[in-house]
């Protein structure tokens, strides 16, 4: 089923440089986290992402019976039979779940999720790169001045010069190209 979430979440991706598979598995991981909310922990769902196509499937096992008594975990033999017509009495089915049937809240939850790990998954990949370029000097340009120092911007990553380790009396503004030693790099 097209999806508008993986659409988008495969927008910001791009934007980001993000790997699609690490999207992919982010992804997964959300949506396994909203099944669980809302149908529990002992239930037996799958969550298939396709970043390619922009699709995703959720299937959740649930029982066959004559009697629903517990529409989380059973499904009626009528609606089973009329997707799968050899189904039984007593069998597991895989339902389809639709995620637009989520509700409000738990997409919100699924959108403020998806923006936290992006950021975390930046954060590290930003991490990842520059942990390793300790004692080189790079090219940047000021984006802000601040009592403090400088926060230059390097590849699209800003980092901060603060003003004991820049030159005595050099008037730098936003704007401007500056060379910077990278002395150490925080998470």
């Amino acid at each position: 089923m097209k999806s508008e979430i993986v659409a988008a979440a495969a927008e910001i991706a791009r934007e980001k440089r993000i790997d699609r598979e690490d999207l992919r598995d982010i992804l997964e991981d959300i949506f396994m986290t909203l099944m669980k909310r809302k149908y529990g922990e002992e239930a037996d769902f799958d969550v298939i992402v396709n970043i390619d196509r922009g699709d995703m499937e959720i299937y959740v096992e649930k029982e066959v019976v004559n009697e629903v008594t517990d529409p989380d975990y059973q499904i009626s033999l009528e609606d089973a039979l009329k997707v799968d017509p050899e189904v039984e009495e007593g069998e597991l089915f895989a339902e389809v779940v639709n995620p637009e049937k989520f509700g409000r809240r738990l997409i919100n939850i699924a959108k403020q999720t998806l923006l936290q790990r992006l950021r975390e998954y930046e954060k590290e990949k930003v991490y990842d790169e520059y942990k390793s370029r300790v004692g080189e000097i790079v090219i940047g340009d000021v984006h802000q001045e601040t009592r403090g120092g400088l926060f230059i911007v390097v590849d699209r990553t800003e980092m901060f010069m603060p003003r004991s380790e820049s030159i005595p009396n050099e008037r730098l503004r936003r704007g401007d190209s500056v060379r910077a030693l990278i002395k150490e790099v925080n998470k």
